[in-house]
Order: structure tokens, then C-alpha cells, then sequence
């Protein structure tokens, strides 16, 4: 990705639709940064990271965010869980961001599990 832009990453589907997306940022002259946004058809979902510098969790809504880390390269692990009336939505996922020594150009890679469990 060049710098100066932003993308989404990985978008997260529950049985109807997407509930939430994973993007990511790469800044001019600063680390690249990730973030975790919950769509408008989502529930509370509770969202947790891991790695590059960061350690934080939140249950977070419709218009809020949980920002990744901010370092330089490196790892992120991150849990999902959102639960509502009909679907319970579990999301295990290593995010890995790098960005080479000398290049202004990042990388995003996510893998993990995801399992959508109905009523």
C-alpha cells in the first residue's frame, strides 16, 4: 500500500451482513496504523488487541473504533466477540503489518478464525 493511504483490510460478515472492518493506514513519515470499526448492523461487540506497542480493549458501537498498534512492524492479535439476539460472532485473528527499512510502502496480512454460531 502506498503511502497516504488507507484501505479496508478485512471485512467481517455475520449470517446478513457485514458487522464490522479491520483497515489499515499508511502514513507518510509515521508508523502504520490499523483500526477495528463496527458497521451500523452490528451489536455491541467486544474487541480486544494485542501487539506492536498496544494493549487495549473496549466494547465498542456503531461510530466508535479500537486503534491497533503503532509501531513500526510487527504482530497484532486480536478478539472479536459480538452477541445478539439470533447470531454470536467470534473473530481470532493475527494481524501482521510491515513496512521494509527504506520503503514508504506497507503491507497488511490477516489470518485467523472466524465462526458465526446460530440460535
Amino acid at each position: 500500500m502506498p503511502p497516504g493511504s488507507s484501505r479496508v483490510i478485512y471485512s467481517v460478515h455475520g449470517r446478513s451482513a457485514a458487522i464490522g472492518r479491520f483497515a489499515g493506514a499508511c502514513r507518510k513519515g509515521a508508523a502504520p496504523g490499523t483500526v477495528y470499526k463496527p458497521t451500523r448492523e452490528a451489536a455491541d461487540a467486544t474487541v480486544a488487541v494485542d501487539g506492536r506497542r498496544v494493549s487495549r480493549a473496549a466494547t465498542v458501537v456503531y461510530g466508535e473504533r479500537l486503534n491497533g498498534g503503532r509501531g513500526p512492524s510487527g504482530v497484532e492479535h486480536w478478539l472479536i466477540r459480538m452477541d445478539r439476539q439470533n447470531e454470536e460472532v467470534t473473530v481470532e485473528a493475527s494481524l501482521e503489518v510491515v513496512r521494509q527499512r527504506g520503503s514508504p510502502d506497507c503491507t497488511f496480512w490477516l489470518y485467523g478464525s472466524f465462526a458465526v454460531l446460530r440460535r
